[in-house]
């Protein structure tokens, strides 16, 4: 009841305008022509995840979807941490500072990423961005 109720107010601005009804059809037997890809790139938050137990496998997956290059654009790259992996976040810790405040920079994770991404398909698009993950 309560459904019914929000689906005849979230109608009302639609019925006091007046408008029309309208009525859409789709035949889905129809052909127009092949498929093209219009689509090629992948993205996720938890770059940690490409190196590990399935990581390698589904990027090759999603490079064999399409015959058009296959890029795959991996967020956190630059975030502080050990590698451990967290729901919409990732550690690289590839950059640091030291007692003195000098960056110090690591690239160990990071490279392991990008190298199972090579593995798996020569093209690649990498976004990074310096974040700082919240307090827990």
């Amino acid at each position: 009841m309560k459904f019914s109720a929000y689906f005849l107010i979230a109608l009302a601005p639609a019925v006091a305008l007046g408008q029309e009804p309208v009525a859409i059809h789709v035949d889905a037997a129809a052909k127009l022509g092949p498929y093209k890809p219009i689509f090629s790139y992948f993205g996720y938050d938890e770059p940690n995840y490409t190196y590990m137990k399935y990581g390698p496998k589904l990027v090759g997956e999603l490079a064999a979807l399409s015959y058009v290059p296959v890029y795959i654009r991996a967020h956190h790259l630059l975030c502080t941490g050990d590698g451990t992996t967290a729901l919409k976040w990732g550690s690289t810790n590839a950059y640091t500072e030291d007692s003195s405040g000098k960056p110090v920079y690591d690239w160990k994770i990071v490279d392991r990423i990008i190298h199972t991404y090579i593995q798996a398909t020569p093209n690649r698009l990498l976004r990074s961005a310096s974040c700082s993950k919240p307090s827990q």
